[in-house]
């Protein structure tokens, strides 16, 4: 197998390391929205506004609630897995110590070498054997 075994270990890690990330990124995408939604429907209730430009707060409005669906959504996913990583913060220090593991064994795969225990090969090949390691 070409494509070392600590890759996937190192992904699964990095799923859940960022998963944490990506909630707090949702969770401030949702206030921005909410906080713009509130913007706008504020100024077009205490506010006069040309046809026009009422449209365009509409449309504006619109993208905002787009908005802060998609980051409820992602922060009610993200949610769940955050939750679990929390929960079971036991199998993912194991996990850790996992890719340590393997990657010094890796690490060690890599840098193999042989050390011959007989003469065998040297009485088989005698001189011809010899001049190939030299």
């Amino acid at each position: 197998m070409d494509e070392k075994m600590s890759h996937g270990i190192e992904w699964i890690l990095s799923f859940f390391r960022n998963a944490k990330i990506l909630a707090g990124m949702a969770g401030a995408d949702l206030e921005e929205a909410e906080g713009g939604m509130q913007d706008i429907l504020h100024a077009l209730e205490f506010e006069e506004w040309p046809y026009h430009d009422q449209a365009k707060l509409a449309k504006e409005l619109k993208r905002t609630r787009r908005a802060r669906r998609k980051a409820k959504n992602d922060l009610e996913v993200l949610g769940l897995i955050t939750e679990w990583a929390t929960a079971n913060d036991k199998a993912i220090k194991s996990l850790e110590k996992l890719l340590g593991q393997v990657r010094r064994t890796e690490k060690l795969q890599k840098n193999r070498t042989y050390n011959r225990r007989t003469d065998a090969i040297q009485r088989a090949l005698g001189e011809e054997i010899e001049r190939r390691t030299q």
